[in-house]
């Protein structure tokens, strides 16, 4: 019984893992602006769509450590699957 068991978990591994949190994607900021080409998790800038155009702007500058208003001349576009993009205007 323990082998049947063990057998049966062993079969229900992969599926985990394949459906586990860590194999979705994390929403993304591209930024391409300012001579700049990242790809930034949303989670490490602590920016979400609902701020303000400025608010988001402000945040990706303080983590590319960047003089502020560096960016204050870029778009910001907030993408239908929750990634966001800053863009040369």
């Amino acid at each position: 019984m323990g082998d049947a068991m063990n057998g049966m978990n062993q079969n229900e591994n992969p599926l985990a893992e394949e459906n586990s949190p860590s194999e979705v994607s994390a929403l993304v900021m591209h930024i391409r602006c300012s001579q700049l080409n990242e790809d930034i998790p949303l989670d490490l800038l602590h920016v979400n769509p609902s701020l303000s155009d400025e608010m988001i702007r402000d945040s990706v500058e303080r983590y590319l450590q960047l003089a502020s208003g560096t960016l204050d001349s870029c778009s910001v576009e907030r993408h239908v699957n929750g990634n966001m993009s800053l863009l040369a205007s």
